[in-house]
């Protein structure tokens, strides 16, 4: 059976007697490194600084190599991550800067490609050291090889997977406008749910005091860490509407966990928020979470029986409560709001039919946004897996 040509052996016939094979290090050269510390960079400097991540370090006012040049991360979680660079910028000092030798010969891009082909089997998992803080030694890196086809070859292929990059990049920028968009339309319509007029008869303003509970805000206490704890979370594990309960989070004993609880419970439909340094963030608590403690940073609201949880929720994203947190807002470095000022604010309380039918609205509109904000990460996946199977077929060569 006659075996099925690929798209470039029938391009370029040549390519059926196979390819050299070079390492690294025969087809390269390194180009210059230096460290930076941290309070070295500038936040507006003119060049991108690479380093030992997956993106950019930061940026300087002064650059170490011209562009079309890779990098591979020689330190760190994401050691042996390759970039490429089309622009100057600064090489730091946990980075193997190189470019081709021979532009001639092998193309730097062709190379970038090249070596993300083989990232994951030919760099990370056999030659990056996982003892303590993974390492790359850069004499193992320089034993890689690589396909060198020929020149028309080699930029067919860059030609090819430019394209695919550019409409992965496209794709990603077109659902982000969408996921904006929809955003906008959500935080529209809950403004207009959640206004009402203060000559309605039928919404009563009163303090939050009035109609919450306020339990308590966090442990101010310290701890010794317990492996086998109770988690013990702060303001920066409450985003997106509910409390993240990290895997790596600190967990403190039970006897330390029991003696919080004298002074403070969980229940479900509390309403947490936080009240010192990204101020206002809420989230509703839910069964997964009642076995857990916070720290100061977060305060505890009940609400009462006139007071629907939910709604209470999607108030604290009104402009309404918004400005006032941001009037009763104490001056210290940290910044906070004491829970005597919370509790004067003041909010609109229609009665619970009302409340129930805004929350039903904006529950479905949340929704929306929330399953656009997951399919996004699953469209650009599908995309990048469509990407590296074509990458993977353009760059598998028989060798000669």
């Amino acid at each position: 059976m006659e075996q099925k040509l690929s798209y470039l052996e029938r391009t370029f016939p040549e390519l059926l007697d196979g390819v050299e094979f070079r390492t690294l290090g025969e087809v390269c050269e390194s180009l210059p490194k230096g460290t930076l510390k941290t309070g070295e960079l500038i936040e507006n400097g003119k060049y991108n600084v690479i380093n030992s991540g997956r993106g950019f370090y930061g940026r300087f006012d002064n650059f170490n190599n011209e562009g079309n040049a890779i990098t591979v991360a020689a330190r760190g979680e994401y050691a042996g991550f390759v970039n490429y660079m089309s622009e100057k910028f600064w090489a730091g000092g946990l980075c193997y800067p190189y470019r081709s030798t021979d532009e001639n010969i092998l193309k730097t891009k062709f190379l970038f490609y090249a070596l993300k082909s083989i990232e994951q089997e030919k760099i990370m998992k056999p030659l990056v050291t996982r003892g303590g803080i993974p390492a790359l030694n850069k004499s193992d890196l320089e034993t890689v090889e690589i396909p060198v086809p020929p020149l028309n070859v080699q930029e067919e292929i860059v030609n090819i997977l430019d394209k695919f990059t550019e409409l992965t990049n496209d794709l990603q920028q077109q659902l982000a406008r969408e996921l904006t968009l929809r955003k906008k339309q959500y935080e529209y319509y809950r403004e207009k749910l959640l206004t009402f007029d203060e000559d309605d008869d039928t919404v009563q303003w009163k303090t939050l005091g009035e109609v919450c509970e306020f339990v308590k805000d966090g442990t101010h206490g310290s701890f010794k860490d317990s492996e086998n704890g109770f988690p013990l979370l702060s303001a920066k594990d409450i985003y997106d509407g509910i409390v993240h309960i990290p895997e790596n989070c600190r967990k403190i004993s039970e006897e330390d966990f029991n003696s919080i609880y004298k002074k403070y419970s969980l229940k479900e439909n509390d309403v947490l928020l936080t009240i010192v340094g990204s101020i206002g963030r809420t989230a509703l608590v839910k069964e997964n979470c009642l076995k857990v403690a916070f720290q100061r940073s977060v305060g505890i609201m009940r609400p009462k029986q006139e007071l629907c949880p939910n709604f209470l929720f999607h108030l604290f994203h009104s402009d309404n409560v918004v400005t006032q947190i941001e009037r009763g807002m104490n001056k210290s470095a940290q910044g906070g709001i004491y829970l005597q000022k919370l509790s004067e604010i003041q909010i609109p309380i229609p009665p619970i039919s009302k409340q129930n039918e805004i929350v039903e609205i904006l529950d479905k509109f949340e929704e929306l946004v929330n399953d656009i904000s997951k399919g996004l990460p699953r469209e650009i996946e599908l995309r990048q897996k469509q990407y590296e199977y074509y990458r993977e077929k353009l760059l598998t060569f028989k060798r000669k």
